[in-house]
């Protein structure tokens, strides 16, 4: 899968998907007629954080005419709701907010799950969840060097609902050694080649 928001040539990256046999796209906003699914986080990030609701719904009714046209579209997968949204604001407005979202998006496309990314899994973020998001479906978690123990966290946990692995990869800056000036220490293409499958073989395509 590619992921599509952060700049670059799309037809390019779309034939490179084509190249690569790429089943699917994670795509940050709507995007046109290429939008095959919608990202509110905005929403859920910055205007609810300070407050100004107004703001929020009318990015909620945008939502809602992106979910009204593209629902019948037939490459749609899923609606995300949330991208580490939690990141430096979790708050019970955020929280309130994802709920908000994915419970509009339910009324108006019963059809298709909705899914909430979180940066790994955090302490608390399966309680939240399940307690603050009763409209989200499944839990997409991004993680890169935990992807190895992904699945037996998630029971310390207590999550026995769905959930995708939506980035994965070789360590992030964050997770790895670093440089006596503070860089962290970038894998090579070699090292990188052996992590993407093994990661994969590990708790994504198990």
């Amino acid at each position: 899968a590619r992921q599509d928001g952060f700049g670059g040539d799309a037809a390019t990256a779309k034939a490179m998907l084509e190249q690569v046999a790429g089943f699917s796209e994670r795509v940050y906003q709507e995007e046109g007629d290429s939008a095959d699914a919608l990202r509110a986080w905005q929403a859920c990030k910055r205007m609810w954080s300070h407050g100004r609701a107004a703001t929020f719904a009318q990015q909620l009714a945008d939502a809602r005419a992106a979910v009204t046209r593209y629902r019948n579209h037939p490459a749609l997968l899923a609606w995300g709701v949330g991208n580490e949204m939690e990141m430096g604001n979790d708050t019970p407005e955020v929280w309130a907010a994802v709920e908000d979202v994915a419970a509009m998006i339910k009324e108006v496309d019963p059809e298709h799950p909705t899914v909430i990314v979180t940066a790994e899994l955090g302490e608390a973020n399966a309680a939240r969840i399940r307690e603050l998001t009763p409209s989200i479906d499944i839990w997409g978690i991004n993680s890169y060097n935990g992807v190895y123990s992904l699945e037996e966290r998630l029971t310390d946990q207590g999550w026995t609902g769905p959930y995708i692995v939506t980035e994965f990869g070789q360590g992030g800056g964050w997770e790895v050694a670093t440089t006596e000036w503070g860089a962290p220490v970038e894998a090579n293409s070699a090292e990188r080649a052996r992590a993407y499958p093994a990661a994969y073989a590990s708790s994504i395509s198990t």
